[in-house]
């Protein structure tokens, strides 16, 4: 982020077309280190993670019926 700081002031629109894409990378990042975390933990999460974005559905149909 620092990289778009000129004059003591955050350029944010360049900030923002810079990192645009980069959310999937960081929620990928941020559920793996989760995983590993709640194996390790017994299931908690350190207050730290923040909260988690809910889990959606998933798409397929289950073949039990």
């Amino acid at each position: 982020m620092a990289r778009f700081v000129e004059s003591d002031l955050l350029q944010v629109d360049k900030a923002n077309v810079a990192w645009s894409g980069a959310k999937p990378f960081l929620l990928a990042a941020r559920r793996q280190a989760t995983e590993t975390i709640n194996l390790r933990l017994g299931g908690q999460v350190p207050s730290s993670f923040g909260k988690l974005p809910p889990v959606r559905a998933s798409r397929h149909k289950s073949s039990n019926c």
